[in-house]
């Protein structure tokens, strides 16, 4: 049975239709990476964690969401607090 290079012996066109759809498919992946990105930063709104904490101990009346769990500064004791909830 012969093979695509035996029908085709210019290859130079599979070759640049290989390119052009890799080009696509990496186009694709950026444009995908790029929202993802921009909708992590919409919802996160520190760098880092130290960032976070910082920002608690600041606004020790405040909290926030912190992996799934609600996360309290308590000044008097210099410690932070989370609390669970048991199911």
């Amino acid at each position: 049975m012969p093979t695509i290079s035996d029908l085709c012996p210019n290859i130079k066109p599979i070759e640049d239709l290989r390119n052009k759809m890799q080009r696509i498919a990496d186009e694709i992946r950026e444009k995908e990476r790029a929202e993802i990105i921009r909708k992590h930063r919409e919802s996160h709104i520190f760098d880092s964690y130290e960032d976070a904490l910082d920002w608690l101990v600041k606004h020790p009346d405040d909290g926030l969401q912190w992996h799934a769990k609600t996360l309290y500064f308590l000044p008097d004791e210099n410690l932070f607090l989370s609390y669970e909830q048991e199911y």
